[in-house]
């Protein structure tokens, strides 16, 4: 099940950001949009998991699980900002 997970991640990701955020034609802000898009996307899943985790009882899970969602979502969000200022620039 891991696999199957791993697999759309990563054709879907590596797809959508090798289109758009490796592309130099593509304008700053269309690059900032999209990633924020899909990185908070997984953020909010992962959110989402948390509260029906918590709300199922499972309190101590859903509470890690809203801490890991949270830095992931103030991490991409930073990444997000850090990428624009750069014109999402990759050093090599």
């Amino acid at each position: 099940m891991e696999f199957v997970g791993e697999l759309i991640f990563e054709l879907f990701l590596e797809g959508v950001f090798g289109i758009t955020v490796e592309n130099p034609k593509v304008k700053t802000w269309v690059k900032t949009f999209v990633f924020l898009l899909f990185a908070e996307a997984v953020a909010g899943l992962l959110v989402w998991i948390s509260v029906s985790t918590y709300l199922s009882g499972n309190i101590s899970g859903g509470i890690v699980c809203g801490i890991i969602a949270m830095g992931l979502g103030i991490g991409f969000l930073i990444g997000g900002i850090y990428g624009h200022k750069r014109d999402w620039k990759q050093d090599l």
